[in-house]
C-alpha cells in the first residue's frame, strides 16, 4: 500500500518511510473504529490523516481535498479487488 500511495503521490516524494508507514496505519485504524468503511469513506479516512498528520494541511491549502480522495480512492479500489 505505501509503495502505491509513493507512485501516485509525488507531493510525499521527501516523507520518510516510517512517516509514510505510521500515517497509512493510523487511516486503517481510524476506518477500523468506524462503522461505515466503503471505499468513499476511506479515501476520506485517508485524505485526512495524511493532510492533517504528514503534509500540514498542503491539500486543504492548495484546495485539492476532492482530488487527492480521488486518488485515495483509486489506490484502495485497486488494493481490495
Amino acid at each position: 500500500m505505501t509503495q502505491q500511495i509513493r507512485r501516485n503521490f509525488p507531493e510525499i516524494s521527501d516523507v520518510p518511510d516510517d512517516q509514510l508507514l505510521y500515517t497509512t496505519w493510523r487511516s486503517f485504524k481510524r476506518i477500523d473504529q468506524t462503522s461505515d468503511s466503503d471505499y468513499h469513506t476511506m479515501a476520506k479516512v485517508f485524505f485526512r490523516e495524511f493532510d492533517r498528520h504528514l503534509l500540514n494541511y498542503q491539500f486543504s491549502k492548495a484546495g485539492e481535498e476532492v482530488a487527492v480522495r480521488r486518488r485515495f480512492f483509486a489506490i484502495l479500489t485497486d488494493l481490495f479487488q
